[in-house]
């Protein structure tokens, strides 16, 4: 398996996952979201997540290199 593939393959899971009508929800974006948002103001750069979903980052903090 190429990166390429294995980059598609996590692409697909994390739609499969959060999706539009996916497993958990919009329930779960908006929480952990805002969970991921919260720790975030609170921590240095090198603790910090991105969180995503259907390969859009839904935190505030958008990473080092964004």
């Amino acid at each position: 398996m190429d990166i390429k593939t294995i980059n598609d393959l996590t692409n697909r899971l994390r739609h499969l996952m959060t999706g539009e009508n996916g497993i958990n929800g919009e329930f779960h974006i908006l929480f952990t979201k805002m969970r991921i948002n919260k720790w975030n103001e609170l921590v240095n750069d090198n603790n910090k997540i991105t969180y995503r979903v259907n390969n859009k980052i839904e935190t505030v903090w958008k990473g080092i290199n964004k």
